[in-house]
Protein backbone atom coordinates (compact mmCIF):
# COMPACT_ATOMS: atom_id res chain seq x y z
CA UNK A 1 0.00 0.00 0.00
CA UNK A 2 2.47 2.42 0.95
CA UNK A 3 4.92 1.68 -2.34
CA UNK A 4 1.60 2.37 -4.48
CA UNK A 5 0.91 5.78 -2.61
CA UNK A 6 4.78 6.84 -3.07
CA UNK A 7 4.06 5.56 -6.90
CA UNK A 8 1.14 7.72 -7.44
CA UNK A 9 2.91 10.73 -5.65
CA UNK A 10 5.64 10.27 -8.03
CA UNK A 11 3.37 9.82 -10.82
CA UNK A 12 1.52 13.02 -10.15
CA UNK A 13 4.63 14.99 -9.76
CA UNK A 14 6.25 13.60 -12.82
CA UNK A 15 2.88 14.79 -14.74
CA UNK A 16 2.68 18.25 -12.93
CA UNK A 17 6.64 19.08 -14.60
CA UNK A 18 5.75 17.64 -17.86
CA UNK A 19 2.38 20.07 -17.77
CA UNK A 20 4.45 23.26 -16.79
CA UNK A 21 6.67 22.35 -19.42
CA UNK A 22 4.18 21.98 -22.15
CA UNK A 23 2.50 25.58 -21.26
CA UNK A 24 6.13 26.77 -21.47
CA UNK A 25 6.81 25.46 -24.88
CA UNK A 26 3.17 26.77 -25.66
CA UNK A 27 3.83 30.10 -24.89
CA UNK A 28 7.69 29.95 -26.81
CA UNK A 29 5.56 28.95 -30.07
CA UNK A 30 2.92 31.90 -29.64
CA UNK A 31 6.07 34.30 -29.43
CA UNK A 32 7.68 32.17 -32.28
CA UNK A 33 4.30 32.39 -34.14
CA UNK A 34 3.89 36.29 -33.61
CA UNK A 35 7.37 37.07 -34.39
CA UNK A 36 6.97 34.95 -37.98
CA UNK A 37 3.94 36.69 -38.85
CA UNK A 38 5.07 39.98 -38.08
CA UNK A 39 7.95 39.71 -40.11
CA UNK A 40 6.02 38.54 -42.80
CA UNK A 41 3.96 41.74 -42.34
CA UNK A 42 0.71 40.26 -40.88
CA UNK A 43 0.59 42.56 -38.17
CA UNK A 44 -2.82 42.10 -37.27
CA UNK A 45 -2.77 38.06 -36.90
CA UNK A 46 1.01 38.66 -34.94
CA UNK A 47 -1.31 40.75 -32.64
CA UNK A 48 -3.36 38.04 -31.84
CA UNK A 49 -0.18 35.43 -31.06
CA UNK A 50 1.45 38.31 -28.70
CA UNK A 51 -1.77 39.04 -27.02
CA UNK A 52 -2.33 35.33 -26.18
CA UNK A 53 1.10 35.48 -24.55
CA UNK A 54 0.38 38.68 -22.56
CA UNK A 55 -3.28 36.73 -21.18
CA UNK A 56 -1.61 33.58 -20.19
CA UNK A 57 -0.84 33.47 -16.34
CA UNK A 58 1.52 30.83 -16.78
CA UNK A 59 4.01 32.54 -19.29
CA UNK A 60 5.58 34.91 -17.24
CA UNK A 61 8.80 34.15 -18.81
CA UNK A 62 8.27 35.62 -22.65
CA UNK A 63 6.04 38.08 -21.10
CA UNK A 64 8.27 40.71 -22.06
CA UNK A 65 8.87 40.11 -25.40
CA UNK A 66 4.92 39.88 -26.26
CA UNK A 67 5.38 43.32 -24.60
CA UNK A 68 8.10 44.69 -26.57
CA UNK A 69 6.48 43.24 -30.15
CA UNK A 70 2.74 43.91 -29.56
CA UNK A 71 4.14 48.05 -28.99
CA UNK A 72 5.87 47.76 -32.49
CA UNK A 73 3.09 45.89 -34.19
CA UNK A 74 0.26 48.50 -32.98
CA UNK A 75 3.36 51.19 -34.57
CA UNK A 76 2.90 49.65 -37.49
CA UNK A 77 -0.52 49.42 -37.73
CA UNK A 78 -1.31 53.12 -36.51
CA UNK A 79 -2.73 52.23 -33.77
CA UNK A 80 -0.82 54.73 -31.57
CA UNK A 81 -2.28 54.90 -28.15
CA UNK A 82 -2.00 51.28 -27.62
CA UNK A 83 1.31 50.99 -28.90
CA UNK A 84 2.52 53.72 -26.50
CA UNK A 85 0.66 51.79 -23.89
CA UNK A 86 2.55 48.51 -24.60
CA UNK A 87 5.66 49.66 -24.89
CA UNK A 88 5.37 51.91 -21.55
CA UNK A 89 4.88 49.45 -19.77
CA UNK A 90 7.56 47.69 -21.19
CA UNK A 91 9.85 50.29 -20.39
CA UNK A 92 8.62 50.65 -17.22
CA UNK A 93 8.90 46.58 -15.82
CA UNK A 94 11.81 45.14 -17.81
CA UNK A 95 14.72 47.66 -17.84
CA UNK A 96 17.03 44.41 -17.98
CA UNK A 97 15.56 43.17 -20.86
CA UNK A 98 17.34 41.99 -24.11
CA UNK A 99 15.21 44.50 -26.47
CA UNK A 100 15.11 47.38 -23.84
CA UNK A 101 18.05 49.38 -26.11
CA UNK A 102 15.81 49.52 -29.03
CA UNK A 103 12.83 50.22 -26.67
CA UNK A 104 14.32 52.95 -26.03
CA UNK A 105 15.35 53.75 -29.34
CA UNK A 106 11.71 52.69 -30.82
CA UNK A 107 9.69 55.59 -28.28
CA UNK A 108 11.72 58.41 -29.51
CA UNK A 109 9.87 57.26 -32.99
CA UNK A 110 6.48 56.68 -31.49
CA UNK A 111 6.95 60.50 -29.85
CA UNK A 112 7.54 61.24 -33.58
CA UNK A 113 4.65 59.58 -34.76
CA UNK A 114 2.75 61.36 -32.61
CA UNK A 115 3.83 64.70 -33.68
CA UNK A 116 5.53 65.34 -30.72
CA UNK A 117 8.72 66.63 -32.08
CA UNK A 118 10.18 68.40 -29.66
CA UNK A 119 10.02 65.48 -26.49
CA UNK A 120 11.06 62.93 -29.84
CA UNK A 121 14.63 64.94 -30.21
CA UNK A 122 15.03 64.50 -26.39
CA UNK A 123 14.76 61.11 -26.43
CA UNK A 124 16.39 60.41 -29.00
CA UNK A 125 19.38 62.93 -27.75
CA UNK A 126 19.05 60.93 -24.46
CA UNK A 127 19.31 57.64 -26.86
CA UNK A 128 22.52 58.75 -28.21
CA UNK A 129 24.15 59.71 -24.59
CA UNK A 130 23.12 56.52 -23.13
CA UNK A 131 23.93 54.12 -25.94
CA UNK A 132 26.90 55.83 -28.13
CA UNK A 133 27.68 52.23 -29.45
CA UNK A 134 24.13 50.88 -30.93
CA UNK A 135 23.47 50.21 -34.11
CA UNK A 136 20.44 52.29 -33.81
CA UNK A 137 22.82 55.74 -33.51
CA UNK A 138 22.84 56.68 -36.91
CA UNK A 139 18.91 56.55 -37.09
CA UNK A 140 18.41 58.32 -34.03
CA UNK A 141 20.48 61.08 -35.49
CA UNK A 142 18.35 60.67 -39.06
CA UNK A 143 14.97 61.23 -36.90
CA UNK A 144 16.20 64.28 -35.06
CA UNK A 145 16.72 65.49 -38.31
CA UNK A 146 13.26 64.56 -39.67
CA UNK A 147 11.94 66.58 -36.56
CA UNK A 148 14.06 69.13 -37.03
CA UNK A 149 12.55 69.62 -40.68
CA UNK A 150 9.21 69.27 -39.32
CA UNK A 151 9.58 72.10 -36.96
CA UNK A 152 10.92 73.89 -40.18
CA UNK A 153 14.64 74.21 -38.98
CA UNK A 154 15.73 73.59 -42.34
CA UNK A 155 19.42 74.41 -42.23
CA UNK A 156 19.62 72.55 -38.68
CA UNK A 157 17.97 69.39 -40.31
CA UNK A 158 20.61 69.89 -42.90
CA UNK A 159 23.71 69.88 -40.93
CA UNK A 160 21.83 66.29 -39.55
CA UNK A 161 21.44 64.90 -42.21
CA UNK A 162 25.01 65.72 -43.53
CA UNK A 163 26.25 64.41 -40.47
CA UNK A 164 24.41 61.25 -40.89
CA UNK A 165 26.21 60.90 -44.48
CA UNK A 166 29.68 61.78 -43.64
CA UNK A 167 29.90 59.73 -40.53
CA UNK A 168 27.67 56.29 -41.13
CA UNK A 169 28.11 55.97 -44.35
CA UNK A 170 26.93 52.17 -44.18
CA UNK A 171 23.90 53.34 -42.11
CA UNK A 172 20.51 52.00 -43.04
CA UNK A 173 19.82 55.49 -43.38
CA UNK A 174 21.95 56.47 -45.78
CA UNK A 175 19.80 56.56 -48.44
CA UNK A 176 16.82 58.32 -46.90
CA UNK A 177 19.47 61.15 -45.48
CA UNK A 178 20.65 61.61 -48.96
CA UNK A 179 16.83 62.37 -50.69
CA UNK A 180 16.36 64.26 -47.75
CA UNK A 181 19.55 66.58 -48.28
CA UNK A 182 18.35 66.96 -52.11
CA UNK A 183 14.57 67.56 -50.87
CA UNK A 184 15.98 70.36 -48.44
CA UNK A 185 17.88 72.54 -51.70
CA UNK A 186 14.93 72.07 -53.79
CA UNK A 187 13.18 73.82 -50.66
CA UNK A 188 15.32 76.21 -50.70
CA UNK A 189 15.13 77.06 -54.05
CA UNK A 190 11.57 77.29 -53.61
CA UNK A 191 11.55 79.45 -51.12
CA UNK A 192 13.51 81.71 -52.67
CA UNK A 193 11.44 81.69 -55.75
CA UNK A 194 8.20 82.36 -53.75
CA UNK A 195 10.30 85.15 -52.30
CA UNK A 196 11.25 86.60 -55.27
CA UNK A 197 7.49 85.97 -56.34
CA UNK A 198 5.96 87.67 -53.82
CA UNK A 199 9.06 90.56 -53.93
CA UNK A 200 7.34 91.52 -57.61
CA UNK A 201 4.05 90.75 -57.16
CA UNK A 202 4.32 93.38 -54.40
CA UNK A 203 6.19 95.46 -56.62
CA UNK A 204 3.45 95.02 -59.12
CA UNK A 205 0.79 96.63 -56.90
CA UNK A 206 2.69 99.43 -56.25
CA UNK A 207 3.65 100.40 -59.21
CA UNK A 208 -0.18 99.43 -60.48
CA UNK A 209 -0.89 101.70 -56.71
CA UNK A 210 1.34 104.53 -58.51
CA UNK A 211 -0.09 104.76 -61.87
CA UNK A 212 -3.75 104.49 -60.95
CA UNK A 213 -2.60 107.34 -58.70
CA UNK A 214 -0.74 109.13 -61.03
CA UNK A 215 -3.77 108.30 -63.72
CA UNK A 216 -6.53 110.19 -61.16
CA UNK A 217 -3.90 113.05 -60.57
CA UNK A 218 -3.74 114.12 -64.46
CA UNK A 219 -7.37 113.10 -64.92
CA UNK A 220 -8.43 115.91 -62.57
CA UNK A 221 -5.51 118.27 -63.92
CA UNK A 222 -7.17 117.57 -67.46
CA UNK A 223 -10.71 118.50 -66.01
CA UNK A 224 -9.52 121.36 -64.21
CA UNK A 225 -7.64 123.05 -67.39
CA UNK A 226 -10.75 121.95 -69.74
CA UNK A 227 -12.73 124.27 -67.01
CA UNK A 228 -9.59 126.88 -67.45
CA UNK A 229 -10.00 127.23 -71.36
CA UNK A 230 -13.91 127.24 -71.18
CA UNK A 231 -13.97 130.30 -68.87
CA UNK A 232 -10.99 131.81 -70.99
CA UNK A 233 -13.05 131.32 -74.23
CA UNK A 234 -16.12 132.29 -72.71
CA UNK A 235 -14.34 135.44 -71.07
CA UNK A 236 -11.90 135.99 -74.37
CA UNK A 237 -15.32 135.96 -76.35
CA UNK A 238 -17.45 138.64 -74.45
CA UNK A 239 -14.33 140.67 -74.11
CA UNK A 240 -14.00 140.74 -78.32
CA UNK A 241 -17.49 141.08 -78.77
CA UNK A 242 -17.45 143.78 -76.35
CA UNK A 243 -14.38 145.74 -78.02
CA UNK A 244 -16.07 144.96 -80.97
CA UNK A 245 -19.09 146.79 -80.55
CA UNK A 246 -17.18 149.93 -78.72
CA UNK A 247 -14.89 150.04 -81.88
CA UNK A 248 -17.85 149.57 -84.14
CA UNK A 249 -19.39 152.67 -82.32
CA UNK A 250 -16.39 154.66 -82.95
CA UNK A 251 -16.01 154.10 -86.24
CA UNK A 252 -19.33 155.25 -86.68
CA UNK A 253 -18.97 157.97 -84.66
CA UNK A 254 -15.80 158.96 -87.01
CA UNK A 255 -17.30 158.18 -90.38
CA UNK A 256 -20.22 161.10 -89.28
CA UNK A 257 -17.51 163.44 -88.34
CA UNK A 258 -16.03 162.89 -91.84
CA UNK A 259 -19.16 163.82 -92.99
CA UNK A 260 -19.85 166.92 -91.39
CA UNK A 261 -15.66 168.23 -91.92
CA UNK A 262 -16.01 167.36 -96.13
CA UNK A 263 -19.42 169.35 -96.40
CA UNK A 264 -17.75 172.74 -94.27
CA UNK A 265 -15.41 172.17 -95.86
CA UNK A 266 -16.20 172.26 -99.48
CA UNK A 267 -18.39 175.25 -98.99
CA UNK A 268 -15.74 177.46 -97.82
CA UNK A 269 -12.69 176.54 -100.28
CA UNK A 270 -12.21 176.96 -104.03
CA UNK A 271 -13.15 174.31 -106.57
CA UNK A 272 -9.78 173.42 -106.52
CA UNK A 273 -9.32 172.75 -103.35
CA UNK A 274 -12.66 171.26 -102.93
CA UNK A 275 -11.17 168.71 -105.73
CA UNK A 276 -8.25 167.62 -103.97
CA UNK A 277 -9.73 167.06 -100.43
CA UNK A 278 -13.13 165.28 -101.88
CA UNK A 279 -10.54 162.42 -103.41
CA UNK A 280 -8.65 162.62 -100.42
CA UNK A 281 -11.87 162.00 -97.77
CA UNK A 282 -13.26 160.31 -100.25
CA UNK A 283 -10.51 157.50 -100.11
CA UNK A 284 -10.54 158.04 -96.15
CA UNK A 285 -14.13 157.59 -96.30
CA UNK A 286 -14.12 153.99 -98.11
CA UNK A 287 -11.25 152.74 -95.80
CA UNK A 288 -13.46 153.33 -93.04
CA UNK A 289 -16.30 151.75 -94.60
CA UNK A 290 -14.80 148.75 -94.99
CA UNK A 291 -13.35 148.44 -91.82
CA UNK A 292 -16.88 149.06 -90.50
CA UNK A 293 -18.23 146.13 -92.60
CA UNK A 294 -15.04 143.76 -91.34
CA UNK A 295 -15.85 144.78 -87.82
CA UNK A 296 -19.89 144.23 -88.97
CA UNK A 297 -19.03 140.37 -89.87
CA UNK A 298 -16.71 139.71 -87.13
CA UNK A 299 -19.67 141.00 -84.46
CA UNK A 300 -22.16 138.57 -86.87
CA UNK A 301 -19.98 135.24 -86.34
CA UNK A 302 -19.33 135.72 -82.73
CA UNK A 303 -23.02 136.79 -81.89
CA UNK A 304 -23.87 133.17 -83.53
CA UNK A 305 -21.62 131.68 -81.73
CA UNK A 306 -19.82 130.29 -84.53
CA UNK A 307 -15.92 130.20 -84.69
CA UNK A 308 -14.17 133.38 -86.41
CA UNK A 309 -13.23 132.22 -90.22
CA UNK A 310 -9.46 132.68 -91.32
CA UNK A 311 -8.27 135.59 -93.53
CA UNK A 312 -6.76 133.86 -96.57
Amino acid sequence: MKRLTAFCFLFLFISGILFLSGQSVSSEEFINEGIALFKHKRFSESIISFRNVILNPEAESVKADAYFWLSKAYMVLGKLDDAERSLEFYLDNYPDHGYFTEAFYQKGRLLFMQGDYQSSIQVFHGFIIEYPDSLFVPNAYYWIGECLYSLGLLEDSAKIFSKVIDEYPRSYKIEAARYKISLLDFKKRENELLKLLKWSHEESLKTIEEFQRREKTYEQAIAAYQRKIINFNKQDEQSTVSDLQQENILLKEQIKELQGGSSAFISIDSEEGVSKESASEAKLKSIKEEALEIKEILLSWLQSGQSIPESK
